[in-house]
């Protein structure tokens, strides 16, 4: 072997990147150095181009035959190229930032994935829990989040702007598949993906889409000034929306399918207090009416078992969220809602080298300082079981 080159990190010895040029494996010699490179990765297989395979090394071999990751595909053992990271973040939200700032202090080579940084919250027009700061828009949050990442990364951390469709786990390592086909490898994973906001399935829901029915009031609010629109939910989220559509709807009312309301009480009373605001609880929508755009809506009483019709042009729902997690699932163990399973102690999951936080887990409150507060606790855990291997 002509070249090997690596990089131990600072404080740790865990093995960043590893590149081999060159590598003909043609002695003996060559072949014990290579497995020694191996073992010093305390790994089964190495990665190799776009996949895993730990039987591709003969100058004889230049094809692999591994059924699942390299079907078949050339490799080129001229040219061997490992960039394996300590940690994988995929997700850009509260927790997925929080841990990537503390991955940098640490030193862990780090690779965060996410489609845009921010979370569910980046659509909110006023944060006023988020500590430290009275009020913030979303928009500013997911900047501040951006750059406090940028200010610490230091080449420790790098940020791809992608969607993870798929993550396997290969010998002791696990590789990431992104939507635009680029693979990432790392020792050990932190889900952070968060949730999507959950559709209104009602007749009538998806073809007003975008005709009056949304599901992101700060961005679709204002083109209803002036005008009655209804909000589905019950949650702080849906209580969030009718308070910022009461500063340029004519009314709002607001229809939750059960008794209780979820929302914490001061954002429930500021609704009650307002008069152009109408609340009605054990309400269930049942069909969304229109001809080219929405004029109503229709829904059930549950008390009286009575269908009633509400007129309104626009109609906004926030009925909750479905965690992010498909790429997942044939990894860990998830509820039955599609949410990773947590060690709330630690965050780990099922699988030994990867843990989750934030709301894609089973965490029973879902808010941005407690998802901060799982990715940091999160990370601490992810180094000290990093430096003890």
């Amino acid at each position: 072997m002509k070249t090997l080159k690596h990089r131990l990190s600072g404080g740790m010895g865990v093995m960043h990147d590893v590149i081999v040029l060159r590598s003909k494996l043609s002695s003996e010699r060559d072949r014990k150095r290579f497995n020694g490179l191996k073992k010093l990765l305390a790994i089964d297989k190495l990665p190799i181009g776009n996949g895993y395979c730990d039987h591709a090394f003969s100058p004889s071999k230049s094809v692999c035959g591994h059924p699942t990751l390299c079907a078949g595909r050339s490799q080129d053992t001229s040219d061997i190229l490992v960039n394996m990271k300590d940690l994988l973040i995929i997700g850009g939200g509260p927790a997925g930032v929080a841990a990537g700032v503390y991955a940098a202090r640490k030193f862990l080579q780090t690779t965060l994935i996410a489609e845009e940084i921010g979370g569910q919250s980046i659509v909110s027009e006023g944060i006023e829990n988020w500590v430290g700061t009275p009020k913030l828009t979303g928009v500013e949050l997911a900047k501040n989040l951006k750059a406090h990442l940028a200010a610490v990364a230091e080449g420790r951390v790098e940020m791809v702007s992608d969607r993870v469709v798929s993550l396997e786990k290969a010998g002791d390592a696990f590789v990431a598949k992104t939507k635009s086909g680029k693979e990432f490898s790392a020792r050990a994973v932190l889900i952070t993906s968060g949730a999507s906001r959950r559709k209104l399935d009602v007749p009538g829901a998806d073809k007003f889409e975008n005709k009056g029915v949304t599901y992101c009031a700060s961005c679709d609010g204002p083109l209803f000034a002036g005008q009655d629109v209804a909000v589905v939910g019950g949650g702080n989220a849906g209580f969030e929306t009718a308070l910022q559509l009461l500063a340029y709807c004519k009314s709002v009312i607001l229809l939750h399918r059960h008794k209780e309301f979820k929302a914490d009480p001061i954002s429930i009373e500021k609704a009650r207090a307002h008069p152009n605001m109408r609340i009605l609880p054990n309400a269930e929508p049942v069909e969304v009416l229109g001809e080219q755009f929405v004029s109503g809506l229709k829904y059930k009483d549950k008390d009286s078992g009575e269908i009633k019709e509400l007129a309104v042009s626009g109609i906004f729902v926030e009925a909750g969220v479905m965690p992010n997690t498909d790429f997942a699932k044939n990894l860990l163990t998830l509820d039955t809602v599609g949410r990773i399973i947590v060690n709330p102690k630690n965050q780990r999951t099922s699988v030994a080298g990867v843990w989750a936080a934030g709301d894609a887990t089973d965490e029973l409150y879902h808010q941005n300082n407690i998802a901060a507060g799982d990715g940091v606790k999160a990370l601490e855990d992810i180094y000290l079981w990093l430096k003890m291997r």
